[in-house]
């Protein structure tokens, strides 16, 4: 509930912000029928003259973190009763799942971009590896880089000419 200290406030608050508050306090759904006959929530008429009827439900994530609040106002005493109530609540469900979907898809869009940077590294490494291995008569030689993840920190390369001493790095 708002404190009545509320009506000492220097700056008004916008409708917005008074739902929010009183469902930040609240926690839960909250249906107030007449601000004007309210002597909790009175104080509200010295910001808001208009307002008369409130109606506000807390928005949480399935992990309980929140996102914010959905209300209704009207400038009538009893404007709203127990089922705009409900029905605001189903549209805040509905709009919980579409703000976690929307979470998600960007999530997913954020791993896919990850996905194809990793996978240009890889690229990249492997086009900074040689191609071939150098030909010696004294030994046979071979090579092979398989990071356990899309790209590794190993590297090699070989460095000489024909007649020349080999180096492998």
């Amino acid at each position: 509930m708002i404190p009545p200290e509320t009506s000492a406030l220097a700056v008004p608050l916008s409708v917005v912000q008074i739902a929010s508050v009183v469902v930040i306090l609240t926690l839960s759904p909250v249906l107030i029928e007449s601000i004007s006959n309210d002597p909790i929530y009175r104080p509200l008429k010295k910001i808001h003259s208009g307002l008369e009827s409130l109606t506000a439900v807390p928005l949480f994530a399935s992990d309980d973190r929140g996102l914010g609040v959905l209300f209704a106002r009207k400038n009538i005493i009893y404007g709203f009763n127990q089922d705009d109530l409900t029905l605001l609540e189903a549209f805040a469900n509905q709009a919980i799942i579409a703000i976690e979907n929307t979470r998600r898809i960007q999530e997913s869009l954020e791993k896919e971009r990850l996905s194809q940077e990793m996978s240009i590294a890889m690229a990249v490494q492997k086009r900074l590896l040689p191609q071939n291995t150098p030909e010696s008569l004294s030994f046979d030689i071979a090579a092979i880089n398989e990071p356990a993840s899309e790209v590794g920190g190993d590297y090699y390369d070989f460095i000489g000419e024909n007649n020349k001493p080999l180096i492998l790095i």
